[in-house]
């Protein structure tokens, strides 16, 4: 009698905790999974995100993307303008010390004084789906009305605390709204925006001089007009990916963990560039006329099926994903599953 209530409680532990498993609770080890459970897992994956299937088959095709451990969303121009700095990319605040406008990029609170992309550039790791977002977000796109829409009454607190970043990031979309459209600029920008920054020069006299300095410049010419290539590149969404990189920290920004790193050199630190199917062609012209070598170009269903399958086998810490040797080897398991399951085999 006692022998069967052992045995019963046992039962009673091991049956949750393979339900936990197979149900992807917690982090897919192969000594926690079999090969057949793993093959469940891997079909009903497929099953239950049939929009993904595309780029859990490109996945599957390539395990090693299993290895990324550092990303960054962007747009393609970036590419384009690392050219010009050893094909190299830095944070945004060294490029501004040296005089070289990004032209792409959110420019927002990272660049103001104490602002994480003064000295890092930031990014994310599988799992978290933000390089993705960010490299198709809006704000990444030139709008023409971009700095009246930032010096709206609101918009902006010029305050003792906050003067300087409003005024370095308000800056920052000026430049960039004169090296778009110049002419436009002045047609329709210009004047507007002079008369905002009045109001909010007797609004805020304690960022007199921030402001003073700002509307001295509305009238000064960019520095260069944008070609045709760099507009067309500016729309195309992009996410760069290393397997070497290790992030240098993590920060943490609205509620969620950035990694961030010091530079990353195309070839070097960055193996991938990720975009739309249809822009493929393109970015890889621009890294082969910029000799960008051994960077592989792929479409971002691919980075999107990592995405999933990286939420359900990573573990987490203190909001942000773990990235270790057994963190990997449990998505490349299931990567070899999903091969299995599209037929495809690998070496």
């Amino acid at each position: 009698m006692r022998f069967r209530v052992y045995w019963g409680l046992l039962f009673s532990v091991l049956i949750p905790l393979r339900a936990e498993a197979l149900t992807f609770g917690a982090c897919l080890q192969d000594e926690l999974i079999e090969h057949d459970d793993r093959q469940t897992v891997a079909r009903q994956l497929i099953q239950d995100h049939p929009e993904q299937r595309r780029g859990l088959r490109l996945l599957a095709i390539h395990p090693d993307l299993t290895g990324m451990r550092f990303m960054h969303g962007t747009r393609a121009l970036t590419i384009q303008s690392a050219s010009k700095t050893e094909n190299t990319l830095y944070p945004t605040g060294h490029l501004l010390k040296v005089k070289k406008m990004p032209l792409v990029g959110e420019a927002d609170v990272g660049i103001s004084a104490n602002g994480i992309n003064q000295v890092r550039i930031s990014g994310t790791v599988p799992g978290d789906d933000r390089a993705i977002k960010y490299a198709r977000s809006p704000a990444n796109i030139y709008h023409p009305e971009d700095p009246i829409l930032l010096a709206q009454p609101g918009a902006w607190k010029f305050t003792q605390g906050g003067a300087h970043a409003a005024a370095a990031i308000l800056s920052s979309r000026i430049e960039r709204s004169k090296i778009y459209d110049f002419d436009y600029y002045k047609r329709n920008v210009m004047r507007e925006l002079n008369r905002l920054l009045k109001q909010a020069q007797k609004a805020h006299p304690e960022a007199r001089l921030e402001i003073k300095k700002i509307r001295s410049e509305l009238k000064k010419p960019p520095a260069r007009k944008l070609t045709e290539l760099e507009r067309e590149l500016a729309n195309i969404p992009v996410v760069v990916g290393s397997r070497t990189l290790r992030p240098d920290d993590f920060t943490f920004v609205g509620g969620r963990h950035e990694a961030v790193v010091s530079k990353a050199k195309f070839g070097l630190d960055l193996q991938y560039v990720f975009t739309e199917t249809k822009h493929i062609d393109k970015v890889r012209s621009v890294l082969k006329a910029n000799g960008m070598n051994g960077v592989t170009v792929m479409s971002m269903d691919a980075l999107e099926a990592l995405q999933i399958l990286a939420i359900k086998t990573v573990r987490r810490e203190g909001g942000r994903y773990l990235l270790d040797d057994a963190n990997e080897a449990a998505m490349r398991s299931m990567v070899r599953a999903l091969a299995t399951q599209f037929g495809i085999k690998h070496k």
